[in-house]
C-alpha cells in the first residue's frame, strides 16, 4: 500500500476565504508583502522556526492590516486575524499515478 503525501502548494496563490467570516480575496493579501518575522518573500507562505508552515505569521497579517491590504475579521477572534487556509496539494509516488484512471491524474497530482 502506498501513501499519498500532502505538501504545501509551491505558490500560495488563488482564491482565499476566511473560515470565520466568509470574506473572500483573489489571493491572500498578506502574501503580497515580505514577512518581517520569518523573512518569507512576497508570494510565499511563512515558515515556522520549529518546522512546518503557516499561511502568514501574525506579524505579516498585522502589517497587511496596517497598510490597508487586509481588514480585521469581524468574527469573534482574539487577535482580529482572518482564518485563511494554507493551500495544500497532494503528491504521489512516481509509479502510483499510472495505476489511476486518467480522469484522476494531472501531472502526478490527484484531483
Amino acid at each position: 500500500m502506498q501513501i499519498l503525501r500532502l505538501v504545501q502548494h509551491p505558490l500560495a496563490t488563488g482564491p482565499v476565504q476566511c473560515r470565520r467570516c466568509a470574506a473572500e480575496w483573489a489571493t491572500d493579501p498578506a502574501l503580497l508583502l515580505d514577512c518581517p518575522r520569518c523573512s518569507a518573500r512576497a508570494g510565499q507562505p511563512c515558515c515556522r522556526p520549529s518546522g512546518g508552515n503557516e499561511n502568514a505569521c501574525i506579524a505579516r497579517d498585522v502589517l497587511a492590516i496596517r497598510r490597508g491590504l487586509l481588514g480585521e475579521c469581524p468574527a469573534l477572534t482574539w487577535d482580529g486575524r482572518h482564518s485563511k487556509p494554507l493551500p495544500l496539494a497532494c503528491t504521489m509516488p512516481a509509479g502510483m499515478a499510472a495505476s489511476l484512471p486518467a480522469a484522476q491524474r494531472v501531472q502526478g497530482q490527484l484531483l
